[in-house]
């Protein structure tokens, strides 16, 4: 079975789900990174500029608790979305 015909035999609701989990997954990336970024030059101005620095850290936080939440979301919609086999026919793996 090929891909194309495995694709075309899913669900609606678990396209849906890898979608989410994809996209999810790029957001948490970018805050991550982004969140790392942040981190590197609050340590590089600690010492230099102070102020620059409290911004700095605080953009780490931010960063990292939109990341959270993020995950948190989109794991919390990936586990409503799954599928239930009482009932329902599972796609073919």
């Amino acid at each position: 079975m090929t891909l194309s015909e495995r694709m075309a035999q899913m669900p609606i609701r678990a396209l849906v789900r890898l979608a989410l989990v994809f996209a999810g997954g790029f957001f948490v990336g970018g805050r991550l990174i982004d969140a790392w970024r942040a981190w590197h030059l609050w340590q590089q101005t600690a010492t230099t500029d102070p102020s620059a620095a409290d911004l700095y850290r605080t953009t780490v936080w931010l960063d990292l608790l939109s990341a959270g939440v993020a995950a948190a979301i989109v794991g919390l919609v990936y586990w409503l979305l799954r599928l239930r086999s009482a009932g329902r026919k599972e796609w073919p793996r």
